[in-house]
């Protein structure tokens, strides 16, 4: 009996090391995923489960943690590239690498590559491509400066790390920028050293004066600026508040005014809190004002929580998506918004050299459109909305069928709606059964296994994705802050009522979120759901 109960605990125990070992938990084939991607390294944690996962046919670098994608930075233009185009660019001699690349980790056993990611600036992560704001709209900041925001010296605390993205976009646009992360994970920043080569090495630069510029600290973010000692060491100009549970919640004890007000201690007088807020404006019932969305009352929440610890200049930036336009976007869709406070006034009539700025500011100028671009192919069922195959890269197809290109049918966009993807589409049976037999003939030559769902009968429709990441990122730039500008729909006052207003369970009536609520110690946002 001894020996049977010491041959079950023998079996439970291969089997837990085998869970917590395994190289990936993320469906590397789910539906409308990269056919080619593949799991760098996994890693788990106290706190989250986390995956790095590539893709050269879609162009990413993504750390996934569970099945959540928390930052993705495109694989082209590679650092390299980008080091390459600054021995001729000045505006970037700041990411070429003088005394020689670091030395990375190795990567997981599931990654049979011969190649390794060398991700460059360019995230195809939107919400992070809205970071330069945090510096563009502090006017003090950036007119010390000269009127230069590239020369300006900005102090930027960072909470939650997660895959980097956001950190390199600091980088690239702003080569004064001292940047301090602060994350609870210490396995997540490893993951992120160890992977992201650019990263790393930032992590080992220093400015001229000494001060470095991008630091780590493994710590609870509210331990941290809460004891930070504004005595004896500088105050920030910029706080940006990125930290997500891997439920998609934001830790609630990094959600109410009390920590807002220790964020507002930290910073300059003119500082700025840049936050990453996933909700929406919901729907309001007239007969009862109800309101329903997901997550209405956290971003109606955030920004009441914001003035009631002081930062009382609250812009919202909504993360306009493709063919959304600034004026029409869903509002009672859950998105990233970028939540901009200050205590100094932010809005565009108050603020006019900052907005001016703001409005001729574009992402990578060193970059080309066209250069970055990817084009995949994935096949569909009309009869079966759930049926989808993975997405292969269209050479793949393109090389034995170059007429179906042709065929296409693209989907129009509003000439005022995010550019940057284009969807086409040839609704044939035929078309689709020689895309898939493209396919199956790829596969069988000895390229790899077949794609997800490829060897599946029945699609009739071929959809074409084209996407230029560079386009379809300063698009984002432009349409989201061209929203954000319309304060009479997406400024703190038209969203949650008058900062004034003293009632914490609701805003005044006549706001857009009228249930918003002022998110204390005492009164969280503990609802999961966020309703």
């Amino acid at each position: 009996m001894t020996w049977r109960l010491l041959g079950v605990v023998i079996v439970l125990a291969a089997l837990l090391v085998g869970f917590t070992k395994r190289d990936t938990q993320y469906r590397l084939d789910a539906k409308r995923s990269a056919f080619d991607q593949a799991a760098l390294d996994h890693r788990d944690s106290a706190y989250t489960s986390m995956t790095w996962v590539a893709s050269r046919s879609e162009n990413y670098f993504q750390l996934r943690f569970f099945d959540k994608v928390e930052g993705g930075i495109c694989l082209s233009p590679s650092w390299e590239d980008l080091a390459a185009l600054g021995a001729k660019e000045p505006s970037l001699a700041h990411l070429v690498p003088t005394g020689g690349r670091p030395t990375m980790a190795k990567p997981g056993a599931s990654w049979s590559d011969s190649w390794l990611p060398d991700p460059g600036t360019l995230s195809n992560s939107p919400y992070v491509r809205l970071f330069p704001l945090s510096i563009l709209l502090n006017d003090k900041l950036v007119s010390a400066a000269g009127g230069d925001p590239r020369a300006a010296k900005a102090k930027v605390l960072v909470v939650g790390l997660g895959s980097g993205a956001g950190i390199a976009v600091l980088a690239h646009h702003f080569p004064q920028v001292a940047i301090t992360v602060v994350d609870i994970d210490r396995k997540v920043i490893d993951m992120v050293r160890d992977h992201f080569p650019l990263i790393r090495w930032l992590s080992e630069q220093t400015l001229a004066d000494g001060t470095p510029r991008l630091r780590f600290e493994a710590r609870d973010a509210r331990q941290f600026i809460h004891f930070y000692d504004v005595g004896n060491k500088p105050r920030f100009d910029v706080v940006i508040l990125d930290a997500y549970t891997a439920g998609s919640t934001i830790p609630s004890h990094l959600m109410t005014t009390e920590f807002f007000a220790d964020c507002a201690r930290v910073l300059d007088q003119d500082g700025i809190v840049l936050a990453n807020v996933i909700g929406c404006y919901g729907v309001t019932r007239e007969s009862s004002r109800e309101v329903t969305g997901p997550k209405h009352r956290v971003l109606g929440g955030a920004i009441r929580s914001f003035r009631a610890a002081g930062l009382t200049s609250v812009l919202n930036f909504p993360v306009i998506r493709p063919r959304e336009t600034p004026s029409t976007f869903l509002t009672d869709e859950g998105r990233n918004n970028i939540v901009v406070s200050s205590r100094t006034a932010l809005e565009p009539a108050a603020n006019k050299a900052a907005w001016e700025r703001v409005r001729r500011f574009v992402p990578w100028p060193e970059l080309q459109i066209g250069h970055h671009v990817t084009r995949q192919y994935y096949l569909s069922k009309s009869h079966d909305d759930e049926f989808s195959t993975t997405m292969v890269d269209a050479k793949i197809i393109d090389d034995q069928c170059p007429a179906l290109a042709k065929s296409m049918k693209p989907n129009p966009n509003d000439k005022d709606a995010l550019q940057g993807i284009t969807y086409s589409f040839d609704e044939d049976a035929g078309a689709a059964e020689e895309a898939r037999r493209a396919v199956l003939q790829w596969a069988a030559t000895g390229h790899a296994k077949v794609p997800k769902h490829w060897d599946e009968e029945g699609a009739d429709t071929v959809v074409l994705v084209e996407t230029d990441w560079l386009k379809y990122a300063r698009d984002t730039v432009r349409c989201s802050i061209a929203a954000g500008a319309d304060i009479d729909r997406n400024g703190g006052d038209a969203l949650v009522g008058s900062p004034d207003w003293k009632d914490p369970t609701r805003a005044p009536d006549g706001a857009m979120i009228g249930d918003a609520p002022i998110f204390t110690d005492q009164r969280p946002n503990a609802d999961i759901l966020n309703r």
